[in-house]
């Protein structure tokens, strides 16, 4: 095994064992990894799904949220809800 690969929706992440990994690999046991218990690895992966959305279907950052809010305020304008 020289690749890890697997897909998250219409993601697909990829990854390349170094030369130390596949020597470590030869010696493992069968053993599964919960990785849910690296909150790292779920930053990482909420990252990669965001930065794979186009920016016209990004939702807005609480930033942006806040400045419309402001404008809507001083323009006395009700924004939606949702």
């Amino acid at each position: 095994m020289d690749d890890l690969t697997f897909s998250v929706g219409a993601v697909t992440f990829k990854y390349s064992l170094t030369a130390e990994q596949k020597k470590f690999l030869r010696l493992t046991q069968e053993t599964t990894v919960d990785l849910n218990q690296w909150p790292v690895f779920s930053d990482h992966i909420t990252d990669t799904i965001h930065a794979a959305i186009p920016d016209e279907l990004k939702l807005p950052t609480e930033k942006q949220l806040k400045y419309a809010q402001t404008i809507s305020k001083d323009l006395k304008v009700k924004l939606p809800k949702d």
